[in-house]
């Protein structure tokens, strides 16, 4: 028994998939969100209005440094993203709907 086995270490079985059990079913396979989007709109994500994206890696600090002074932006430790030239609009966070009671 020792030998049969032997014969197939190190071989991968070939399997033709057939697909899954719902379809064997005739069950057709619902994303989660299906299930909650019934009578919504459709939605079309439009493209992308940004040209170019681009990272950047500094060797040094002084370079890092250079390059603040050249784009002319602030940038901090925490500074992920920027927009070149500056974005003029306002931030989201400064846009809030105040009630008076």
């Amino acid at each position: 028994m020792s030998e049969d086995y032997d014969n197939f270490v190190g071989k991968k079985a070939e399997v033709e998939k057939k697909g899954t059990l719902n379809e064997f079913l005739g069950i057709k396979d619902e994303e989660p969100w299906e299930k909650q989007w019934v009578g919504m709109p459709e939605f079309e994500q439009e493209a992308d209005p940004n040209y170019k994206e681009l990272l950047v890696k500094f060797k040094t600090k002084e370079d890092y440094e250079k390059f603040k002074k050249l784009i002319e932006q602030k940038l901090t430790v925490k500074t992920k993203s920027i927009f070149y030239p500056k974005d003029d609009r306002l931030p989201n966070r400064l846009l809030r709907w105040v009630v008076d009671d």
